[in-house]
């Protein structure tokens, strides 16, 4: 079960901030194509999270809605193994270092809105 609320460091923080101005939506939709777009880059290998979690706050239905199910099997597939079981807290974890690690790939690439549709119509930005 997922907490109602998950929190990014404050460095994701501030450059999700400067991504949603710089891309004209939200920061929750901005959030989850960070994760799709990490997921998609493969698996994090060593877990290493930046600070605890003082920077953006979201609420986790606000951020994955109806389809939390899927975005959580999406990472267990992603970052599952066989020797290692991914418990509820380590899977958030894995969750959140993706968003993070996305938001840092996507802040490299997205200077205007029209970067954005590119990105997600899988072209490079």
């Amino acid at each position: 079960m997922l907490p109602s609320k998950i929190s990014i460091s404050k460095d994701a923080g501030g450059v999700l901030r400067a991504l949603a101005q710089r891309a004209r939506l939200t920061p929750n939709l901005l959030a989850r194509m960070a994760l799709t777009t990490s997921l998609e880059g493969g698996a994090l290998g060593q877990l290493a999270r930046p600070g605890e979690g003082s920077g953006q706050e979201f609420n986790t239905y606000t951020l994955l809605g109806t389809d939390q199910d899927v975005y959580l099997a999406l990472v267990e597939l992603v970052e599952g193994n066989a020797s290692i079981e991914l418990d509820s807290d380590r899977l958030i974890d894995c969750m959140v270092a993706h968003i993070e690690r996305g938001i840092s790939q996507m802040a490299l690439r997205v200077k205007t809105p029209s970067d954005v549709a590119r990105l997600m119509a899988g072209a490079p930005a």
